[in-house]
């Protein structure tokens, strides 16, 4: 499922000469916030929005479900952080990224669900890996880089549960990520997979139907 976008910015050094002008162009709601460089857009849609101080830009922001792993997998991707994760308490947190041709994407965290008795656990995501017939020579190589990523990711709470099934070789093993977003970029950087131990791999978003 693609992540929405849910907000948006516009970023002038005179920025409270584009209240009138959205106002009177798309009639548009503004409503500055005192004491701020910060005026609420509403738009009447969906998506609503912001003018703000700054260099002269528009920004749109994506929600994510994990600010963290969607910075680490833009950088991965050849983008890179411009606003570490951010929280203006009671209000948002957020992050900013520039995407590898430099424009400018926001990133705000989305709200959990309100906690009921009928709200389903978010969905997880497991990694399969086929082993490669390689495996027997490689894996005494690169087994201790291999761990460390598992560490560096459990330690993160990304990772949940890792490991193999009876016979390795001919069944391969698996990995419960809690997002997408962490899995992909687990998969990226793993030795096992840059070194040829696996022959391939697929990841699959799974819902829980009981918990311990």
């Amino acid at each position: 499922m693609g992540r929405p976008v849910t907000w948006f910015e516009v970023c002038a050094s005179d920025h409270e000469a584009l209240h009138e002008f959205y106002a009177a162009l798309f009639e548009w709601k503004i409503e500055p916030l005192p004491g701020m460089d910060y005026a609420i857009v509403d738009t009447g849609g969906a998506v609503g929005g912001g003018i703000t101080a700054g260099a002269a830009d528009v920004v749109v922001y994506v929600e994510v479900d994990d600010l963290d792993a969607h910075l680490r997998r833009a950088e991965e991707l050849g983008g890179r952080v411009v606003t570490p994760v951010t929280e203006i308490p009671d209000m948002v947190t957020f992050a900013q990224l520039a995407d590898p041709a430099g424009n400018t994407i926001g990133l705000v965290q989305a709200t959990p669900p309100a906690e009921t008795e009928e709200t389903e656990p978010a969905p997880k995501y497991v990694v399969r890996y086929q082993t490669s017939s390689k495996a027997p020579e490689l894996v005494p190589v690169h087994f201790p880089a291999h761990r460390a990523r598992l560490d560096e990711f459990h330690a993160r709470g990304e990772l949940l549960l890792v490991g193999t099934f009876a016979d390795p070789m001919a069944e391969g093993s698996m990995a419960v990520f809690t997002s997408r977003a962490a899995a992909e970029a687990f998969v990226d950087g793993d030795p096992f997979r840059l070194e040829g131990v696996i022959s391939g791999w697929t990841i699959q978003e799974w819902h829980e139907m009981y918990m311990r």
